[in-house]
């Protein structure tokens, strides 16, 4: 039952490493070419926006390194020999 919940926990966090490399893509592809191309709406502000992207970015890193340490103790407690 051990093993079974672990395996549906590193599955559970591959999948969510999955979607946030694709929000770190998504927010790096905005970030080129909406705040350092030129400006097609001059409704936003480019600082807000660019404060904005950064952070989204920042925190989708921090939130990858968490999720790559879990998937790395779970897979050590699911192999580890002792029980």
């Amino acid at each position: 039952m051990r093993k079974i919940i672990l395996v549906i926990a590193i599955l559970s966090s591959l999948i969510l490493l999955f979607f946030i490399i694709i929000g770190i893509i998504d927010a790096q592809v905005s970030y080129k070419y909406e705040i350092e191309g030129p400006p097609k709406v001059d409704c936003i502000d480019i600082k807000f926006a660019s404060g904005y992207l950064i952070s989204k970015i920042k925190w989708l890193e921090y939130f990858l390194y968490y999720v790559i340490v879990s998937i790395v103790l779970f897979g050590y407690s699911m192999f580890n020999k002792r029980t």
